[in-house]
């Protein structure tokens, strides 16, 4: 009888502890504004994806980002990977070469191709370059160029204006024992810069936001939420206003909308400025920045699996339709294979919505 009444009092005592143990965690975990999403997705074999054009530029044998100007229309930023020399080629939706380089790009003066992921615009005359590929998880530079945008139809050339330095405050070690601190994700909403990790121990992705731009100190990222992308994220892009952002994994395709800021929660800052075009910056009409980018992964999600290759970069051509460029299979054309990049368009209103 005692055994039982101390076996009793044992249970009691580690309750509590688990208990408050719990209590402790749940209130870290609201405490630090991070949200963790996951969704169910239904049963369904990838869609194969037709190409709408191929890379016609030789040059470009790995794309591995892109992004849409917003200074020319009709006109589509692409980069190589890591090894090339550092340049960027003005392209059509279709892949067609511009400008007088004849599809060898146009020259980036004061940057060094290493490892460079993926390429944003900043909806402000920019050009943002992600040269922070991590596969090892052993960078300490990682860092984003920023790029006046050249003009595709004269330059030859083009000059970084900044180098803005980073790292993840939650990384410890390099490499660390869990290596999830890889990055081939960018992309601006309502003036903030933001990545997203490439996970190599999970098939998860964490959200973080630049809360500062020094060029002299790296800057430490704001972890904002994760989600599970089923797969490594490698791209994304979103609309000037955060309303939608598109997130690639290798083999599906992700679109978050975002909730809307509660007014009493927006924050001041200089609101993004449309001209009657909808480009940004070409008039004074402004629109205050409406959506809580903390909280990608609360509000509406679309997903689709898709069979389209390698696919490396994302952007939107317009609100409803996507431009993705995948890698060619055989770049130097030796094993009969295709030695072009292919770029695919996706329609969101074809993607199956499961948030």
């Amino acid at each position: 009888m005692k055994s039982k009444v101390h076996e009793a009092r044992a249970l009691t005592r580690l309750s509590v502890i688990s208990l408050g143990l719990f209590l402790t965690l749940l209130a870290g975990c609201v405490s630090s504004g991070v949200d963790h999403r996951e969704v169910s997705v239904p049963r369904m074999g990838p869609r194969k994806l037709a190409p709408t054009g191929y890379l016609v530029s030789r040059e470009i044998q790995e794309a591995s980002g892109i992004a849409k100007s917003d200074l020319y229309d009709d006109v589509y930023w692409v980069h190589n990977d890591s090894g090339d020399a550092p340049r960027v080629f003005p392209v059509t939706p279709s892949g067609e070469n511009i400008g007088p380089t004849a599809g060898r790009g146009i020259a980036i003066k004061g940057a060094v191709n290493r490892d460079w992921e993926d390429i944003a615009s900043d909806h402000d005359g920019n050009l943002l370059i992600g040269a922070f590929g991590n596969n090892a998880n052993k960078r300490k530079d990682l860092s984003v160029y920023v790029v006046p945008e050249p003009n595709p139809f004269h330059d030859t050339e083009a000059q970084v204006s900044r180098r803005v330095p980073f790292h993840f405050p939650e990384q410890k070690a390099f490499p660390p024992e869990d290596r999830n601190f890889d990055v081939e994700a960018l992309f601006v909403a309502a003036g903030d810069w933001y990545v997203l990790t490439k996970h190599r121990a999970d098939t998860y992705t964490r959200l973080y936001r630049f809360d500062g731009y020094s060029e002299t100190e790296s800057n430490p990222l704001t972890l904002l939420g994760s989600f599970g992308a089923r797969g490594m994220v490698t791209a994304a892009d979103s609309l000037p206003s955060g309303e939608r952002v598109a997130v690639l994994v290798y083999q599906t395709l992700w679109v978050f909308e975002p909730p809307e800021t509660p007014f009493s929660q927006k924050k001041a800052q200089p609101p993004i400025k449309f001209g009657a075009n909808g480009r940004p910056g070409a008039s004074k009409v402004a629109i205050q920045p409406r959506y809580d980018l903390r909280r990608l992964f609360a509000g509406k999600i679309y997903w689709l699996p898709i069979h389209a290759g390698q696919c490396e970069g994302v952007c939107f051509i317009d609100k409803r339709t996507l431009l993705i460029v995948n890698e060619a299979p055989d770049p130097k054309g030796i094993f009969g294979g295709e030695s072009r990049g292919r770029l695919f368009e996706v329609k969101v209103e074809d993607m199956q919505r499961v948030q």
